[in-house]
């Protein structure tokens, strides 16, 4: 769970770079991935998922560091996180894949490419993009569900609800 709090913070300093970098290219690139960040959407979105990240983020990471000295609201605010990594990952997924047409429209039509060229491009875009978004929402919803299925387990219930007078928890489990 320090991980992938970290990689949500990682995540919140790229998404910072990346809407400042795209709100001085207006117009500038024909990338269909700049087509996507360009719109009043994607800025929207971008801006509205920094705070939610930052905190899904951070709890990561505290509830990680609580969780390997077997604290319960460690075990709580994992919980917490799962819920929160999953709807906030949900959303994003949601939101590229609501938004795909704008991307997947520039693409094959990059200027000098010929129409069989184009025409090729849009078909492979079409079948890897959604085929790309399915995988990222399993891998997404994964991790979450896992953490949900295995932070309620009484083994893991009882590790964490020990008293602090109980001492060190035991190695061998």
């Amino acid at each position: 769970m320090i991980i992938f709090g970290a990689f949500g913070l990682l995540g919140v300093i790229s998404s910072v770079a990346m809407l400042s970098v795209v709100s001085q290219m207006k117009g500038v690139s024909n990338n269909p991935g700049f087509a996507l960040m360009q719109t009043p959407q994607y800025a929207m979105f971008m801006k509205a998922m920094i705070l939610p990240t930052l905190v899904v983020g951070g709890l990561g990471i505290a509830a990680g560091i609580g969780l390997f000295k077997g604290r319960e609201w460690a075990r709580k605010g994992g919980l917490v996180w799962a819920v929160l990594s999953l709807v906030t990952k949900l959303a994003s997924l949601w939101f590229s894949y609501s938004n795909m047409a704008v991307m997947t429209s520039k693409m094959g039509s990059t200027p000098g490419m010929k129409p069989e060229q184009a025409a090729m491009v849009q078909s492979i875009t079409s079948a890897v993009v959604p085929f790309t978004l399915a995988l990222s929402a399993v891998f997404a919803v994964a991790l979450p569900v896992l953490l949900l299925v295995l932070l309620t387990r009484p083994k893991v219930v009882g590790y964490c609800k020990r008293t602090l007078s109980d001492g060190p928890p035991p190695l061998n489990g």
